[in-house]
């Protein structure tokens, strides 16, 4: 069902997945940090309405 290259990448992965995870793991942190700040900068702003609404 799999096209041959994608079945091929899988097999890979499953025969190495720590050395998957390893070629994988600068995308996962950046992804994470990205995540990390959307919601830092979401509190930030949730809190500024719930101010706005407080002193008005």
């Amino acid at each position: 069902m799999l096209s041959p290259s994608l079945q091929k990448f899988w097999q890979g992965t499953q025969s190495d997945l720590p050395g998957f995870i390893d070629r994988i793991r600068p995308t996962i942190n950046s992804t994470a940090l990205w995540a990390l700040q959307q919601g830092a900068s979401m509190g930030i702003s949730l809190m500024e309405i719930v101010l706005a609404i407080v002193i008005a």
